[in-house]
Formats: structure tokens, C-alpha cells, sequence
């Protein structure tokens, strides 16, 4: 049988010291803090939920899933941006066990057994299930190529944005406009953002770009002529078909791999209709950047929901 339980912030702290062996994936550890704060009218709402009985000790038929949450061995975290409610989903493993905890207004509900066939339908409503893609694009760069090459697509999408709306403007970027737009703290929609969000890509300076330039040329992504630069073949359908994304799916998981180490990856998927989804991933060095089907992200989405990253090398 699945139950849920709604619990606070401070009521995560508060039930953190029945558990001497939390862990660091643990939202317990997280959440100690606000032991503090916690209520006797939350303790009631606890008392209610049958998670614990009226003299503060948790009950038998919610410890095992607080045990899951205390020591867990793995987790995977969907988080959906961009929505009128925001999707932020933990799933935590331990062995074959699965607990989730979603966040609400407020609270976080946690749900034992996590329900993954249910949360795949909710998915499946932001991704479809498509397998067709618009853009095939698929390409590897090093960290300050990938920058630049997605700076120049913001520029791109701007540029087409504001022609739509009646203002025309130029397409042509000089590096200084490439530098500006990379170095910038404006999300633009999410492109250069979403990489940014998770690599260490230092600021980019003019002098930069020679190299990179000659790495996204050879790659047949970017071309310059007389001091300006213009994106080349599917790129450039790329950038003219991304314009303006629905959601920004960020999409994490770890296990534990001593006391005190997590694995952890993490990608965003950019998705600007069901035909039109970017993916970014990196290995550390190299950035990865692929069009992908709405029912390919699906398929990644139920992964991270039903089966233990312990178990797999990548999300893909």
C-alpha cells in the first residue's frame, strides 16, 4: 500500500533525532535546522498523518519509509522551471526500496512506496511522446566553445524575437556582442543560463576567441566574415526554431559512494515545444549538446523515476 505524508521544514528537522545514521544524501541532514522551529500544531498535524504516535516516537508503518529517507544510497531530482506550479520531484533509493518527496506550498509530500507509473502520466504531459524532432543537431565542445556557440544562438533568438514584434534587426555579431552575451547575468531565456547553471566556464574575453572560434569552425557550427559571425547549417535552423522555451527540465542524480562522497550528475533540457527540446550534458571537459524528441526525454524522465542511478552510468 502507498501513503503519503505532508511534512514541514521544520518537521523534517524535528524527526531528524530519531535517526543516528543519517546520511549526506539525507533531506533529514539538510533540514536539522530547522528543528527549532517546530510547532506543537505541527506536531498534532505529525500525530494525524500517523507518522507518529502522541509521545513523539514514529510510528511502525512510516518508519520504514523515514529509513529509506535517513539512509538512502542514491537519489534522482526532476525539477520542471518555467511552469505556473513548479515540478521539483526526489526520488531516494536504498537497495530496492524507493521514497519521493515533492515540494509544495509549504510542505514537502513524501510518498512510500515512491508511485513512479503515476509520475511518469504527470511527466508525460510536459514532454509528450513524440519521437520526432524538428533540428537534428548533435555536437561535443569544449567548455568555452559551448559558450560561445550558445551565446551566439541567444543573439540569434533575440534578433528573431524582436523581428516578429516588428523591429528588425541586423544578424550580425561582432565578438564583442559574443562576450557581452556570455558574460552576462540575464538568463535570455535559458540557453547560455542553463550551461552556465552547472560548469565552471570561466568569463570569456575577446582573446578567447580565436581558438574557440576555429574549434566551432571546424565543426561547420560557426563562421566569421569581415569581423562578424554568423551561425552555419543546422545551427543556424536551431537557433531560428528555439525561440522561446516552455519549461527548462533540470535533471540530477547521485549515489553514494563513501560517508562522505556523492556521484553526482546533473543536465538541463531546454524545451521550446514538443518537437524542439536541448539537451546540455557535460563529462567535466566536454559539453554535449543534442536535439532530442519529446518521448526521449520521457523515457530519460522514467529512468531517473523508477530505477536506482546506483545501478546506472548515465541518464542516457
Amino acid at each position: 500500500m502507498t501513503v503519503t505524508y505532508k511534512i514541514s521544514p521544520a518537521g523534517f528537522g524535528w524527526l531528524a533525532q530519531a535517526f543516528d545514521d543519517k546520511n549526506i544524501l539525507s533531506p533529514f541532514a539538510i533540514f536539522e535546522k530547522y528543528a527549532p522551529d517546530f510547532s506543537e500544531k505541527e506536531k498534532e498535524e505529525l500525530i494525524s498523518q500517523n507518522v507518529i504516535f502522541s509521545d513523539g516516537t514514529i510510528q511502525p508503518s512510516a518508519l520504514a519509509a523515514f529509513k529509506v529517507l535517513s539512509s538512502a544510497d542514491a537519489f534522482s531530482r526532476i525539477r520542471i522551471l518555467g511552469t505556473m506550479a513548479p515540478v521539483d520531484k526526489v526520488t531516494y533509493f536504498q537497495g530496492e526500496a524507493s521514497c519521493s518527496v515533492d515540494s509544495g506550498a509549504g510542505y514537502f509530500a513524501v510518498t512510500f512506496p515512491a508511485m513512479t507509473k503515476e509520475a511518469g502520466f504527470v511527466m508525460e504531459e510536459f514532454t509528450g511522446s513524440s519521437r520526432f524532432v524538428n533540428v537534428p543537431f548533435r555536437t561535443m565542445l569544449s567548455q568555452k566553445a559551448a559558450l560561445v556557440f550558445l551565446a551566439l544562438v541567444d543573439l540569434y533568438r533575440a534578433a528573431a524575437l524582436l523581428a516578429l514584434a516588428g523591429e528588425p534587426k541586423a544578424i550580425n555579431f561582432s565578438a564583442g556582442d559574443i562576450t557581452a552575451r556570455a558574460n552576462s547575468g540575464e538568463s535570455l531565456m535559458w540557453f547560455v543560463k542553463s550551461l552556465k547553471n552547472f560548469t565552471n566556464s570561466a568569463s570569456l574575453s575577446e582573446g578567447d576567441l580565436p581558438d574557440v572560434l576555429e574549434e566551432l569552425n571546424e565543426k561547420k557550427i560557426v563562421e566569421e566574415k569581415g569581423g562578424k559571425f554568423y551561425l552555419m547549417n543546422e545551427a543556424l535552423d536551431l537557433a531560428n526554431t528555439f525561440l522561446i522555451p516552455e519549461y527548462v527540465f533540470n535533471l540530477s542524480y547521485g549515489r553514494l559512494i563513501s560517508p562522505a562522497e556523492v556521484l553526482h550528475s546533473e543536465s538541463y533540457v531546454i524545451f521550446c515545444g514538443m518537437h524542439n527540446l536541448l539537451y546540455i550534458d557535460t563529462d567535466g571537459d566536454r559539453i554535449s549538446i543534442e536535439t532530442m524528441s519529446g518521448g526521449e526525454l520521457l523515457s530519460i524522465l522514467m529512468n531517473l523515476l523508477q530505477e536506482s542511478p546506483a545501478k546506472n552510468a548515465s541518464m542516457q
